[in-house]
């Protein structure tokens, strides 16, 4: 088999690298294996369209496209767990000493902070995908952050070393590419097994923000869809999507 390789587009400041992906999809310059990155980006968002924050040429701002035609978009979260557990797993090979985690959806923290964001968005044409593009953004060199910001992390901060940050958009690029083009619908229910199994805060007792109110909550997994799922203080176990529920870190 012909693996996809990946199609690197090197920009110094943009709007976003999601923004350049979908005009090169208007355009239909777009590839299965384009990635384009950024030294800095004036309008990095993650979900919901919250802010993402970089200093310029300190981190890691990527996005990739590609093409999933075969998964169908009942199913579109598969993406989401394979862009999260080989980020997660890429990014332990370089931090072997800290556990690091996905927190739902699409987040990677280390203890308490965060160190990469992930934001995915589909074009669904019929009843497939069209194109995904997979945002990432990864904080590398940068240990001076805004105030603000949630705790945050980054690799040097947790290695004490600097990395070259365009060696690691390659790497990870086709280790990625590597794992989506030899993946098969017969693996999601073990990859969905490894990205339960590295969730942040599995089976631990936390306050959630849930209906508008602190509640106190276990993740015990996700279901089919997608869903987090949680045991409430009553035994009950609730399902959840996307922006209903909030972490009290």
């Amino acid at each position: 088999m012909t693996m996809i390789q990946p199609n690197f587009q090197f920009y110094d400041v943009v709007d976003s690298t999601n923004d350049i992906a979908k005009e090169l999809i208007r355009c239909k310059s777009a590839i299965n294996g384009t990635v384009i990155q950024a030294n800095h980006q004036l309008k990095g968002r993650g979900r919901q369209n919250h802010v993402w924050e970089s200093n310029p040429g300190e981190n890691l701002l990527f996005s990739i496209i590609i093409t999933p035609t075969t998964i169908h978009p009942s199913r579109q979260f598969v993406i989401n767990e394979l862009v999260s557990v080989t980020l997660r797993d890429f990014l332990q090979t370089h931090i072997p000493n800290a556990t690091v985690k996905i927190k739902w959806p699409n987040d990677i923290y280390i203890a308490n902070k965060k160190i990469a964001g992930i934001l995915i968005e589909h074009i669904i044409t019929g009843s497939s995908i069209s194109y995904s593009i997979i945002g990432i953004g990864v904080n590398i060199n940068q240990i001076d952050f805004h105030p603000l910001l949630p705790s945050p992390t980054s690799l040097k901060h947790e290695t004490g070393q600097h990395h070259d940050i365009k060696k690691l958009c390659t790497d990870y690029s086709r280790n990625f590419l590597t794992a989506f083009e030899s993946f098969s619908p017969e693996q999601e229910p073990s990859l969905t097994k490894i990205y339960t199994q590295h969730l942040f805060r599995l089976h631990e007792k936390h306050v959630y923000l849930i209906d508008n109110q602190q509640t106190k909550a276990t993740i015990t997994g996700i279901d089919a869809c997608g869903c987090l799922l949680m045991e409430m203080e009553n035994g009950t176990t609730r399902a959840f999507e996307l922006n209903e529920v909030g972490y009290v870190l």
